[in-house]
């Protein structure tokens, strides 16, 4: 059997805070289980959960297409602001 990992220990291997902890677990990246109240976290997951950034990060973020240009976005237009009594052009 795995020795079960605390919150404090998995923030130290990982070098992250426990509020981001706290929000890989909420949004279901690392996965948590409570044992007598404590939050626990087996080994297995948290290599998982590093062997699956290591292949995110590997891949490329966004794909070129050779031969196509980018588009340029339209420049936002300025804002009018009318006053009373001023001059409309």
């Amino acid at each position: 059997m795995e020795k079960l990992m605390t919150k404090t220990d998995v923030c130290e291997v990982l070098k992250i805070s426990p509020a981001t902890l706290d929000r890989l677990v909420a949004r279901g990246e690392i996965a948590a289980f409570k044992l007598s109240g404590s939050v626990r976290f087996l080994p297995t997951e948290i290599q998982n959960y590093v062997r699956r950034c290591i292949r995110a990060s590997e891949t490329p973020a966004v794909t070129v297409i050779p031969g196509r240009k980018r588009q340029k976005k339209a420049a936002a237009a300025p804002e009018r602001i009318y006053i009373p009594g001023m001059k409309v052009v």
